[in-house]
């Protein structure tokens, strides 16, 4: 019983430290746990020093400061609702400091900083979200490493050099600037703009902002992040488009890409791990590749030459997912060989015209046709396939014709021969034009000679 009198007593003299003095905790005292939440007001300076195991919460209010100085914080969790906060600025600004220190946790847990709250983390790994809030001001540097999601939200402020983030994720209207550094996923957010993106794939970045690489244009009232990174590795890209966003993304190699509201989303010739679409957001795909897709709520998606590996569709009534091939059609005569401006027509299986071209100079037509048309079943929002079915397709030159039928389930090739028919050394569709072309040369030619 007086063994626990002690102990209490002890820890009675540790928290009149911390709300006096600043707070230090040695190497030695690594069997210490400190139970209940921590809490720092006014101009409140603590300082943890060695391994400091915490089962509670850090709340840091006012002009008070946390400092982590070659310290260990481990929050010893029973269960997952600790976090750190810095809040309620009053006369300065809560701010955190951590210099060659490591925070560890049980659970996932968060670390924020709202009101003008801030952050320098020097040397240090931290195993928590990082949630910059608005004004925040935040600097990662010399090697430091955050294991788990960096939020730079609206109005927030984040510099990194030589450093690491497992996951950032930068929101409309912050300032990012990321130097020499490496960052395992990077999602940049939109609200309702304009933006063009090429060419993207990932590695080493010499130089990429968001702005000027994609000509972003911001609608009125709305905004977007100012992010930029110099000579930084991204393994992974992802594109968060909200409002009424439109964006084109083309050969590009792209981790994740979310279309929300009524965003407009174009994407083509590229590969993509995932693909969600929800709200009334619609897209327009074309020769490119997904592991996933997602289609929800009334989000409409038009499919060209676009394949996929899994769907997760969640579509309501109002949503669509179109998923259309190429049809490439080559027409040539009895001896196979090529007939341009021969007129190719495709008919659907209700007998309506899909499409009519005339063939090139090389004889070719290409076409987009239809396989299959997705959207809500009268069963809990899953999928209800509509097939087109069988296409018939006909080219006719002049008298001669031939047909055939084709379905749409992959891109495809046919070859129509117009059976009897040879194309002649000067065929008809040039012999008129070439007649024409004789008759005014002779015309000209006489009257210069009767002059």
């Amino acid at each position: 019983m007086r063994k626990h009198k002690i102990i209490i007593l002890v820890l009675s003299l540790l928290m009149t430290l911390v709300y006096v003095q600043g707070f230090k905790v040695p190497t030695a005292d690594a069997s210490t746990l400190y139970q209940g939440d921590l809490i720092l007001t006014g101009n409140n300076v603590t300082i943890i020093e060695g391994r400091f195991d915490i089962n509670g919460s850090i709340i840091v209010e006012d002009n008070a400061t946390l400092y982590l100085k070659n310290a260990i914080l481990d929050f010893n969790q029973s269960q997952p609702n600790q976090y750190i906060r810095f809040m309620h600025p009053s006369n300065g600004n809560p701010r955190f400091i951590a210099e060659n220190s490591t925070i560890t946790r049980y659970y996932l847990m968060t670390i924020s900083f709202y009101g003008n709250s801030t952050a320098t983390i020097n040397n240090s790994t931290i195993y928590c979200t990082f949630d910059c809030g608005s004004n925040s001001v935040i600097s990662i540097s010399n090697n430091s490493h955050i294991d788990g999601t960096c939020y730079a939200r609206k109005s927030s402020t984040l510099n990194m050099h030589n450093s690491r983030i497992e996951r950032l994720s930068s929101h409309e209207s912050s300032e990012v600037e990321i130097y020499d550094s490496e960052l395992d996923y990077l999602s940049t957010r939109g609200l309702s703009v304009n933006c063009t993106i090429s060419k993207l794939e990932p590695g080493l970045v010499s130089y990429w902002n968001f702005v000027s690489n994609c000509s972003v244009d911001v609608l009125s009232g709305d905004s977007t992040p100012n992010l930029s990174l110099t000579n930084t590795n991204v393994n992974r890209w992802t594109f968060d488009f909200y409002g009424t966003t439109n964006a084109t993304i083309s050969n590009s190699i792209i981790g994740s890409v979310y279309a929300r509201d009524s965003s407009v989303l174009s994407l083509k010739s590229s590969t993509n791990q995932y693909i969600y679409a929800g709200s009334s957001a619609l897209l327009f795909i074309e020769d490119s590749q997904f592991t996933e897709i997602r289609p929800y709520d009334n989000s409409t998606w038009w499919l060209l030459n676009t394949t996929y590996n899994k769907i997760y569709p969640r579509l309501s009534y109002l949503g669509k997912l179109y998923v259309s091939w190429y049809l490439d059609v080559h027409v040539v005569d009895s001896i196979d060989q090529n007939v341009p401006s021969t007129s190719v027509t495709l008919t659907s299986p209700n007998s309506m015209v899909a499409d009519s071209k005339l063939t090139d100079a090389n004889g070719w037509a290409r076409f987009s046709l239809m396989e299959k048309i997705v959207n809500a079943s009268d069963t809990d929002y899953m999928p209800g396939e509509h097939l087109v079915g069988d296409y018939t397709v006909e080219a006719t030159y002049e008298s001669y014709l031939d047909e055939t039928t084709v379905n749409m389930t992959e891109n495809k090739e046919v070859t129509l021969t117009l059976g009897g028919f040879i194309v002649p050394e000067f065929p008809s569709w040039i012999i008129l034009p070439l007649f024409i072309t004789a008759t005014i040369a002779v015309i000209i030619y006489r009257r210069k000679l009767q002059k």
